[in-house]
């Protein structure tokens, strides 16, 4: 049983209970280096079904590999402000 604590502030909903379960069920500990965070969740998505594989950026970004989640950022453009 995967289990996390939220408070609530109003109508919003705190994102650190989801990602705390989250770090839970793929084994993910603080001190876990990039390398080690990736080998994790590939071999646990690769265990709930191969089709996942997609995912791996997306939850890498999530679960703290800054580097996965920007490089799959969509390209926005050269805005600017004025």
């Amino acid at each position: 049983m995967l289990e996390a604590y939220s408070v609530s502030h109003g109508k919003a909903s705190a994102w650190l209970p989801v990602l705390e379960v989250l770090h839970s069920y793929f084994g993910i500990e603080g001190l876990d280096d990039a390398p080690s965070r990736r080998g994790k969740l590939s071999a646990k998505l690769a265990a709930l079904n191969s089709a996942l594989s997609d995912t791996l950026p997306t939850c890498l970004g999530y679960l703290g590999s800054r580097k996965a989640h920007v490089d799959k950022a969509p390209n926005r453009g050269n805005w600017s402000r004025r």
